[in-house]
């Protein structure tokens, strides 16, 4: 897709920024679950035609979320247990990715943006989508 076409298609998106994946192009285990990891590309860092063609750069994607759980990081283990003791106040039996997978279903959560991240993926800010439709690649 165009980048013209692609800032039009996040219309109504919490996230507004260009990514690239991190960990390759298939769903992974993530915190929040099964998920495609991504971390945020600055605009301005786009190279120029003569480097395109001599220097492998990542696939830049822009990522729709509409609903996303905003947390810090080092909260994520407290949220988690929340999550299992709201599954467990129910009846609810899963382990914990499922609990995980369950609760933001349950939420309508359609992503995950991970603050204060950089301890575990050397990156501040981290997005998790849950769907590949939620992609979209961008052309330069």
């Amino acid at each position: 897709m165009r980048a013209d076409e692609a800032r039009r298609w996040l219309t109504g998106s919490a996230t507004q920024g260009t990514y690239r994946l991190l960990g390759g192009d298939v769903q992974q285990r993530t915190p929040a679950g099964r998920g495609l990891v991504l971390v945020e590309v600055e605009e301005t860092a786009r190279q120029g035609w003569l480097q395109r063609l001599f220097v492998l750069t990542p696939t830049h994607y822009r990522a729709r979320i509409e609903q996303p759980l905003t947390v810090a990081f080092d909260q994520w283990r407290h949220q988690v247990n929340q999550m299992k003791q709201e599954a467990a106040s129910l009846g609810l039996d899963v382990e914990t990715d499922a609990v995980v997978e369950w609760w933001l279903d349950r939420y309508n959560y359609d992503g995950v943006i991970f603050t204060n991240a950089r301890q575990r993926y050397q990156y501040d800010r981290v997005v998790v989508v849950f769907r590949r439709s939620q992609l979209v690649q961008v052309r330069r």
